[in-house]
């Protein structure tokens, strides 16, 4: 992405990635803005950013929120790119975080609402912003991928559930069927479930239940027949697979995008500000020495829950000889530990005094252990593998070719005159040994039991997958 330089530029040009990765002038956008700088030629973007809120505000200016999602485009490109980079989520591409970080910029209104411009400026504060709604959105999804369906159900409220049937498409009357058979299942589920336990598909004799709960207390007029176990059961998996749907980002414009090449090694090169970079390196810092006084179980657990995305709770469960209840209850004793370093360094951070809830710094420690769990830790581990492992440094060129350089795998078989077939073997090799070297000593560091490295072997192959795509190759040369 080139940077724009000028002051019409910025607030009225935005970034396209199809048919060619280009800035796009919006004139009406230049027309409205040309008169409004010859008036303040040497204002910077701090006035211009305050101006343009007022006049959005204010409603004085019908093309001002225009101006400011101009303004925010290489905000939300970098956001995006940044994020990407250190928390990768398989079910998501860069594009979809760069779509997530456009809706979250559509109002500036909501986004600068606690904007102080003595305390920052406004592209650092926008890009701290839309960095955690980038994560929340994933989180969610990644939440949702943890939890059965039935505790997906249990841990919605009627209101999420009630939006995500809506955008399914369901109307009334299905509507009020569908929420009222949830609150049965609340009502009655919630009550009879033993407490700590995964959430279990609900026995018929709850079904049972939950269907006289609904033929109770179903609209009196109401000309449906009586519902029995099995049409409660039928509903509840809509309402779930509803709840799972709504998780999932929409990506509409940008899906039919070409992929914009990202050099990760040059990353740190193109951050949107200095001061951004400096904030990264202090807070890394800070966590890890904080993390480093935890006892070594602690940190074994971090890295189980925050590492291996796909490994829920009940897993790491076993592996601790414990409950589920007591994984989240040592978890959560185990962060707020952290969190307390965080909010320390917080304390006097000028970019992060408008965060005043809690939550906020726990979003921000959440990103971090997972940057730190899978980057610093497992991916390092893979890289070192990678460049010493005999067989698999002969290899690097060709990992080089397909992953780094984007080469498909067909190009790829004709330049080495091989079968797309033997490629792909050759491939999965490369993959197997990575992945029994990363169990192996995940074995060896911390001790895991034959059943927890059986549990770690799927998220252990989506891990090497995601190392393979986004490994700094030109490191490795």
């Amino acid at each position: 992405m080139e940077k724009r330089h000028t002051i019409v530029e910025k607030y009225s040009t935005f970034y396209q990635v199809s048919p060619v990765c280009c800035w796009i002038t919006d004139l009406k956008l230049k027309r409205n803005i040309t008169p409004k700088i010859e008036q303040h030629p040497t204002q910077n973007d701090k006035f211009w950013v305050k101006h343009w809120l007022e006049a959005a505000i204010n409603k004085s200016d019908p093309l001002a929120v225009q101006h400011i999602r101009a303004y925010l485009e290489e905000t939300c490109f970098w956001s995006a790119k940044v994020t990407y980079q250190r928390f990768t989520c398989l079910d998501f591409t860069w594009l979809d975080y760069w779509q997530i970080a456009r809706v979250e910029a559509s109002d500036p209104v909501k986004l600068f609402k606690k904007y102080d411009p003595l305390r920052s400026n406004p592209a650092y504060y926008a890009q701290l912003k839309i960095s955690s709604a980038i994560l929340d959105v994933v989180r969610k999804d990644r939440e949702a991928e943890r939890c059965s369906d039935w505790g997906l159900l249990l841990r919605s409220s009627k209101r999420a559930l009630k939006t995500a049937l809506e955008k399914s498409g369901i109307k009334e009357p299905q509507l009020s069927r569908y929420l009222l058979a949830w609150q049965g299942f609340q009502e009655i589920y919630t009550a009879l479930r033993v407490r700590g336990n995964r959430c279990e598909a609900p026995t018929p004799e709850q079904l049972a239940d939950i269907a006289d709960y609904y033929n109770q207390f179903r609209f009196p007029q109401s000309t449906e027949p009586q519902q029995s176990g099995s049409d409660i059961l039928a509903l509840l998996e809509m309402c779930s697979s509803a709840l799972r749907v709504s998780t999932k980002i929409a990506i509409s414009s940008l899906d039919a995008s070409p992929a914009i090449p990202i050099d990760y090694n040059s990353v740190e090169q193109e951050l949107v500000t200095a001061e951004f970079q400096e904030e990264l390196q202090q807070l890394q810092e800070v966590l890890q020495e904080a993390i480093a006084t935890l006892p070594p179980d602690a940190r074994k657990m971090l890295i189980l829950e925050h590492g291996f995305p796909g490994l829920n709770q009940t897993q790491i469960a076993k592996e601790f000889g414990i409950k589920q209840y007591q994984v989240s209850r040592q978890l959560d004793k185990h962060k707020c530990l952290l969190l307390k370093a965080l909010a320390q360094w917080s304390k006097n951070h000028a970019s992060l005094t408008h965060v005043e809830a809690i939550d906020e710094l726990s979003k921000k420690l959440d990103e971090w252990l997972d940057w730190y769990s899978q980057t610093t830790i497992l991916y390092k581990f893979l890289q070192t593998t990678l460049s010493l492992h005999p067989t698999l440094k002969q290899e690097i060129p060709l990992l080089t070719r397909h992953f780094g350089a984007e080469t498909s795998t067909k190009a790829l078989a004709n330049e080495l005159k091989l079968k797309e077939t033997e490629l792909n073997e050759k491939l999965s090799g490369i993959r197997q040994i990575l992945q029994e070297e990363l169990l192996g000593w995940m074995q060896k560091t911390f001790k895991l039991t034959p059943n927890s490295l059986n549990a770690v072997a799927k998220p252990s192959a989506l891990l090497v997958d995601s190392f393979l795509l986004n490994a700094p190759y030109a490191h490795l040369k």
